[in-house]
């Protein structure tokens, strides 16, 4: 009986031991199952994108992974990643997931492979697969060029997009150096308001000659544009000149925004609530063809004039003396391309001497591109005396309107020279040969006694000995002085320098209730320091320039970046109705950055 139960003991026990590894299977088996059923997707609406053209770009990982890694994404432009995650319990199960969002816009065509995104979860790693995207050599048109989705689960996609930019273009097709006409205009729903402009990149404009015209003190107008209300801001007109004919490109410029956008509830005051979304917004990229001038037709005496110009010939007198100055000024005047070109070289009689001119420029520039005048003013001194006609001078431009060749022809004028003084011409001063039938005008005379004694011992010895060494000794003691009192001047002058430029930026106190007026001065008064200090051309000012000169002039890069962030502060309070910029800031900053350069 005792051995029954031990048999019916020991039965139980290995039941038991069965039941265990059983279950201990089912629990290992159900384990791997879970972990296989694990993954990381991506998740992208469409692969065939158009150039400027922003899309959403989601990993989503059915599992709450410890590390994401995420990919290296070349050939557009990202915003993000933007996380997302939940998990719940449900009947004691429990269930997560995480997703990792991003809004990228294409910048150039091509295929672009976006990588694997990797998270790590229970020891293991996952990977999403790679994404082969096919960019067109296109640009989308109306605001779908900048449509970008937002990470919340209250989306602002498609037609709905908050903010987008504009880029429009006078013309696809010009000839080298016609105007083309580019304006830049941000249009913003009334639901949403820009809360903080966190970069602006404004194009290069490689191979073009460039004149931007500021508008950033426009205010914002209401518009219906296809339907829909938009606030709008024309912000950035530029005018081109292109300098190379073919396929040329004008690069996006683009604007990074923080945005607030209502959720649909409201708050205790019963006012709409509002969230923050980073937007960066894009123009699509332009092409424009650049045709050359033709051939056909073209003027010997064309220097590279192109636009609509009237040209004249002035000279101060008509009667004059041999070895008398006559001004002779030829002017240019009009429409067009005014420093892009030379006026001709004047065609006189050989009976003048002509001295190389002084160029001067009266040049309004604008959103039409650039109207004035300019003048090569030529000082002429006739040698002979008589009656000389001076023929038409010739100024040659191709005209926009007219596709064509237009040559201009100035009066001819009529001089009178009476006999002067004896004029020594510059060939004279250079010891220029002469033709041997003209002899050297002689303006002095030198005698020597026929009969003289020993030179030697003679008062006029030493004279001519000590006078050269008494000479030099006043020399030395001069120069001196000179040197000592130039290093004086030079430390006063500098000082003088620094007092004046901080004076004028001390007055920004002023304005410093007013934003606009703030920084449209605070940038007139750097941007005039700049080129004063460092002899900048203003026509040619830009951050690369800027940064080029400073580092010639070996300036640390604290300095340099100093200059950059405040120019920066300048661009981003053009751009936006609400602006975070601290003002009393880069008032300090701007004091102290003229005082280190002035140090330096």
């Amino acid at each position: 009986m005792h051995k029954k139960e031990e048999q019916k003991q020991l039965k139980q026990k290995k039941i038991g031991k069965m039941m265990k590894f059983r279950f201990l299977v089912l629990f290992l088996v159900l384990s791997c199952g879970s972990i296989a059923q694990t993954r990381l997707e991506v998740r992208m609406p469409k692969t065939t994108l158009k150039v400027g053209e922003a899309i959403r770009l989601d990993f989503v990982f059915n599992a709450v992974g410890d590390d994401f890694i995420p990919p290296k994404i070349v050939g557009f432009q990202v915003n993000g990643p933007m996380m997302s995650q939940s998990e719940n319990v449900i009947n004691g199960a429990y269930s997560g997931s995480q997703q990792f969002s991003y809004v990228i816009q294409a910048t150039r065509p091509g295929k672009f492979t976006i990588p694997s995104a990797m998270v790590e979860f229970r020891g293991k790693i996952f990977k999403s697969q790679p994404v082969v995207v096919n960019v067109l050599n296109q640009s989308v048109k109306g605001e779908g060029s900048s449509t970008v989705e937002s990470p919340s689960n209250k989306s602002i996609v498609g037609k709905n997009a908050p903010v987008f930019i504009e880029a429009e273009v006078s013309k696809n097709t010009a000839y080298l150096n016609e105007p083309i006409e580019v304006s830049y205009r941000v249009y913003l729903n009334p639901k949403y308001k820009i809360e903080k402009e966190n970069k602006i990149n404004f194009p290069k404009y490689n191979n073009f000659w460039s004149q931007t015209e500021d508008l950033r003190n426009n205010n914002w107008e209401q518009i219906n544009l296809n339907g829909r209300i938009f606030y709008t801001k024309l912000f950035r007109r530029t005018v081109l000149y292109p300098q190379k004919t073919g396929n040329l490109i004008i690069d996006p410029l683009s604007l990074d925004f923080n945005i607030a956008y209502p959720t649909g509830e409201l708050d205790f005051f019963n006012d709409p609530e509002y969230e923050t979304a980073r937007r960066v917004i894009a123009t699509p990229v332009k092409a424009i063809t650049v045709k050359p001038l033709p051939e056909k037709g073209k003027p010997e005496n064309f220097t590279g004039a192109v636009g609509t110009f009237e040209f004249e010939v002035i000279v101060d007198k008509f009667d004059s003396r041999t070895g008398e100055a006559i001004q002779m000024d030829f002017v240019v005047s009009g429409t067009g391309n005014l420093k892009l070109f030379e006026i001709p070289k004047p065609k006189l009689p050989s009976d003048f001497e002509v001295f190389e001119p002084i160029h001067k420029e009266e040049i309004q520039e604008s959103i039409r591109g650039m109207s004035g005048k300019i003048s090569d003013s030529y000082t002429i001194i006739p040698q002979n005396k008589g009656d000389f006609l001076v023929k038409p001078q010739q100024f040659s431009y191709f005209d926009i309107q007219t596709k064509s060749y237009k040559t201009i022809s100035s009066d001819e004028i009529n001089l009178t020279i009476a006999q002067g003084d004896k004029y020594i011409s510059q060939l004279q001063k250079n010891n220029t040969k002469l033709p041997k039938t003209i002899l050297p005008i002689f303006t002095e005379a030198s005698f020597v006694a026929l009969h003289s004694n020993s030179f030697f011992g003679t008062k006029l010895f030493y004279s001519l000995v000590g006078i050269p060494i008494l000479a030099a000794l006043v020399l030395f003691l001069r120069k001196k002085k000179t040197t000592d009192y130039s290093s004086k001047n030079t430390q006063k002058t500098t000082s003088k320098s620094v007092k004046k430029a901080i004076f004028s930026v001390q007055k920004l106190e002023d304005n410093l209730h007013h934003k606009d007026l703030f920084y449209n001065a605070l940038e007139e008064n750097l941007k005039a320091y700049l080129c004063e200090k460092f002899s900048i051309n203003s026509v040619s000012f830009s951050k690369e320039v800027v940064v080029n000169t400073l580092k010639e002039a070996q300036l640390s890069d604290e300095i340099i970046q100093s200059v950059m962030d405040l120019l920066q502060s300048c661009e981003m309070a053009k751009y936006a109705p609400v602006s975070n910029i601290n003002r009393e800031q880069d008032l300090e900053k701007v004091k102290h950055c003229i005082q280190q350069i002035e140090n330096t």
